[in-house]
């Protein structure tokens, strides 16, 4: 009885990660890229975000973003609700 209750345990865990919603990687990286060259006022910007990020309201991530020549700076985005709408600010400009 008690290795039926854990494995449905270990089920229920398993399914409910299952249903996590992750963001649109590509998608993303192409908004904050368009998004961050018209505030940089700067042509080929390109952003890289990690892979699987949940979407969770009020989960903070960063990305990073880099300029035709090589600069990057930190774009640090704020998930507004569990629809997947985001905030994003640039914090830290690398070399």
């Amino acid at each position: 009885m008690r290795a039926k209750v854990l494995l449905l345990v270990v089920v229920l865990v398993l399914s409910g990660a299952a249903c996590a919603r992750t963001f649109d990687r590509q998608s993303l990286e192409a908004t904050l890229s368009s998004q961050v060259a018209s505030e940089l006022g700067e042509q080929g910007i390109t952003v890289g975000c990690p892979d699987d990020v949940e979407v969770k309201a009020g989960a903070v991530f960063e990305c990073v973003a880099t300029g035709p020549d090589g600069a990057t700076i930190t774009v640090e985005v704020t998930q507004q609700d569990d629809d997947g709408r985001v905030e994003w600010r640039l914090v830290d400009a690398g070399s």
